[in-house]
């Protein structure tokens, strides 16, 4: 592992300490050169990627996080080996928050209700899962009327996983064969709705080191992009 690595570059040392730190990444001399590599090669990319944000070419940002010494090959092993990231909803997905006490959210436009979790709802408790009809149009109502929805999306391009902020557009994500599983809590707009700016507010679970805080905005208005109304369901209690 180590005699393949690259050397790694000496002007990014502190940075690579002061990310090791923040996420408590401990290595074997042998792997802390293939970790160190495999970062600086993401590095690379996500710059690259937010050049071309600051031009207007790209509608989100991306940003170096935990997963930032993962390969794409590893990533899709660590985060995606289990039921829910193979697109069944059966998985562990992250519970609904209030987002009347998240300042940093904007809740859902429309929303009849804020999505706040109820012990009382947990899964010992459920009964049944209503599957929703796969159209952006049914999934709004029962994000409006239900509250948070479970949902599948493609996940499997390199932008997702070092999602920062912004909205989420990748051109190449499919709308079949989902394969992670997420919550959608509400929609709303950063400016015109006309504009192309519409969103999908969404939860996920990989902590709060994640996205915003453990959340991401989907493009909502670009013909069911990544898949996100294709298989939406929520339980019965």
């Amino acid at each position: 592992m180590a005699s393949a690595a690259p050397s790694p570059d000496p002007n990014l040392d502190a940075k690579w300490e002061k990310w090791k730190k923040k996420f408590e990444k401990i290595y074997s001399p042998d792997e802390e050169r293939h970790r160190r590599a495999v970062w600086e090669e993401t590095k690379k990319k996500i710059e690259a990627h937010n050049a071309g944000y600051k031009q207007g070419k790209t509608s989100f940002y991306m940003g170096l996080n935990q997963f930032s010494d993962l390969t794409p090959e590893e990533f899709r092993r660590k985060c995606c080996g289990s039921s829910m990231c193979r697109g069944e909803m059966t998985g562990d997905l992250p519970e609904p928050e209030d987002l009347g006490e998240n300042n940093s959210l904007t809740p859902g436009r429309d929303q009849g209700r804020k999505c706040r979790y109820h012990a009382e709802n947990s899964a010992a408790n459920v009964r049944d899962f209503v599957q929703i009809p796969g159209s952006k149009e049914a999934l709004m109502k029962a994000v409006a009327k239900v509250g948070p929805i479970s949902v599948a999306v493609d996940d499997s391009h390199g932008a997702f996983q070092f999602y920062d902020s912004g909205i989420y557009y990748e051109p190449q994500c499919k709308t079949i064969h989902l394969n992670h599983a997420v919550l959608v809590i509400g929609y709303s707009s950063e400016g015109e709705e006309s504009d192309g700016n519409s969103y999908w507010l969404v939860k996920n679970s990989w902590s709060e080191e994640w996205g915003m805080k453990g959340y991401m905005k989907i493009a909502k208005d670009w013909n069911n992009h990544c898949g996100i109304a294709t298989f939406t369901t929520y339980p019965m209690v």
